[in-house]
Formats: structure tokens, sequence, C-alpha cells
């Protein structure tokens, strides 16, 4: 009880300095914030599973509240044009999906053709064209079905014991192996849980589909909407040789063109692993902009190639203080906020 009260208060007070304009911001340069979200879930046991997803509700009202505190919504294809007179606002806002999930489809319809907000989707073309499962998904899936309660794996050279409860840990070592190492791993446990069925993956509360071509293409006939690749199949960039870092990405920008008609020009590097050699290498092929996940705004000035992203966590009831927090410590130094 005395929880849910501090949180109602903290609630009342964050709305009423929003009301009075505390949060808003007080720069004189021109400045670019990203929004970075993964799926849109409605479904309780869905949300406390894919802990990167929120509800819709509070995606849009996040969005709002960035449109109060002075910024202004545009399309990553806009970006170029800044330093046009006709741009003369100081706060900038673009919004970014990455990995295309299919939850998050009617939403984006309605926001691009209702809302007017424009939105930058990052897709793996490969997964897309193969209706593919990302690994996190199938890694999460596999350990909640596992019929024993440990399972043995090789890893580098030596044996490594995991419980049902480690599904975390499991996927903390996949994510800083080499690609071909993960995939290696990936098998060995594919093997171990022979008995789980694809099936049972897709039917997991961890799963989550993505969109396919068809969708892509309907929300692509908006102007509002644009396409980056996502790598060509979740693929980290830092964990891949350099020249297959080229051939996928060069392939992956095909393939999007091949199958959309968008010839984009935007890499979403995933999981935000990179470093200034793959930002020289994704230049080449001719790639303008990458995006990370470094929590911080871009100043327009200082825009090369590499922008950085918020991680968007929604604007709810539960957690408004939390929010005003976050904002507050993101901001500071653009902004008298204390």
């Amino acid at each position: 009880m005395l929880k849910k009260i501090r949180c109602l208060t903290g609630d009342i007070f964050f709305r009423i300095e929003d009301s009075f304009g505390k949060y808003k911001l007080n720069i004189d340069r021109k400045i670019v914030s990203i929004l970075m979200y993964h799926g849109l879930e409605t479904d309780p046991g869905r949300l406390v599973c894919n802990y990167l997803d929120i509800t819709p509700e509070s995606c849009l009202k996040e969005i709002r509240f960035y449109q109060r505190q002075g910024y202004k919504l545009i399309s990553i294809d806009e970006l170029d044009c800044l330093g046009d007179r006709r741009y003369n606002n100081n706060a900038y806002l673009i919004i970014s999906f990455d990995d295309g999930f299919l939850n998050t489809f009617e939403h984006i319809r309605n926001w691009l053709k209702d809302e007017k907000i424009p939105v930058m989707m990052a897709i793996c073309p490969e997964l897309v064209e193969n209706n593919g499962i990302f690994w996190w998904d199938e890694v999460r899936a596999r350990f909640q079905l596992m019929k024993t309660n440990t399972i043995e794996l090789e890893i580098d050279n030596g044996k490594s014991y995991f419980t049902k409860n480690d599904m975390v840990k499991f996927e903390e070592k996949c994510e800083r192996l080499p690609h071909n190492n993960l995939l290696s791993l990936l098998c060995q446990l594919r093997n171990k849980t022979d008995y789980i069925s694809e099936d049972q993956i897709r039917d997991s509360k961890y799963y989550r589909e993505i969109m396919k071509w068809d969708d892509i293409n309907l929300l692509a006939e908006d102007n509002l909407f644009s396409i980056a690749s996502h790598s060509l199949a979740h693929e980290l960039a830092i964990n891949i040789p350099e020249q297959e870092l080229k051939e996928n990405s060069i392939k992956s920008r095909q393939m999007i063109k091949e199958k959309t008609g968008y010839d984009t020009k935007y890499y979403v590097y995933p999981s935000g692993k990179c470093s200034e050699k793959t930002d020289e290498v994704l230049s080449q092929c001719g790639f303008t902009h990458t995006f990370s996940t470094d929590a911080s705004t871009n100043y327009l000035e200082s825009i090369k190639i590499r922008l950085n992203r918020f991680r968007g966590i929604g604007y709810g009831s539960t957690n408004l203080r939390y929010y005003a927090h976050k904002w507050n410590k993101e901001h500071k130094i653009m902004s008298p906020i204390s």
C-alpha cells in the first residue's frame, strides 16, 4: 500500500512539473534525438518475457512527451536537410523500431496514417525472407521447454553447464562469441534439446513473429516510412570478419531494394555493437548513416556517420518518477534541469 501511495504521489508531482514546463528543453543549437523501440505488446505475460517490448499506449505517450518538451518529429530521410533555412526548430526527434516484429505492424500503420508519425524500421532481410526466428527468442524458448534441469555444452574447448534458470547468462555468453562460434553453440543447444520442435518454439510466449515482405511493403506505401538494414540475419558487426561484414551489408541492402524498392542508406547495428572501423566499412558499402544504442542525443553540427539512440522505455503511470529521473539525466547537458 505504501509503495502505491508513493507511486501515485510521484506521478502527481511529475504531471504538475510537466504542466509547468520544468522538462522543456532550453538549447541554442540544433539537436537530433532518436528513440529506439522493439516490440509493442498488450499481453502482460508476453511483456514480462520480452523486456524490450512496451505497450503501444506508453510508446505513443512517450513520443508525445518529447514533443511537448520542444521536439519536432521528422523522418530519417530529412536528416541531411536540417541545415536548410526552412528547418528552424532546434530539437528534432526520429522514431525507430528494430527487428520488424509483427506486433508493431497495426500500430505503426495507424500512427503513419492518423498521427503522422514518421518511422524508421530496421530489418534483417534474410530472416524476413525465410520467416526466421531470432536466435535469442529460440534460446529463451528452448530453456523454457528444456526437460532436464542442467545442460552441458562445449564452449572455448571446455565444458560449461547451464541450468534452466541460466537463460540470461547463456544469452550474454552468446553475444560475446564470434558469429561462427555463436552458430556452433546454437547447433549444440538444438542437438541437446532436439525433442523440442520448431512449432513448439513458435508457440512459446518468448517467440515473436516478424513481418513478411507484404507487411513491410504496405507500410512502405507511406512516405513517412523508411527502412534500414539491421544486418543480414542479426550478426554483430564486431563479431564477423571485415570481408564478411562488407558482403553481408551489401547483400542486405540489395535484398531490401529488390523486395521493397527502397534504396536504404541506413544501417542499424544489432545490439549497438560497433566501432570506427565498422563505420568505415559500411560507408564504403554505400551507407551514409549508422545507428548505435548509446543513450545520448546528437548535435547536428557533430554528426558524421554514426548517430546515438535512446532506448524508449514507455511513458506510463507506473514509472513516471523513474521516467522524470531518466529524462533529467539524459538531457541535463542541454537544459537547465538540475
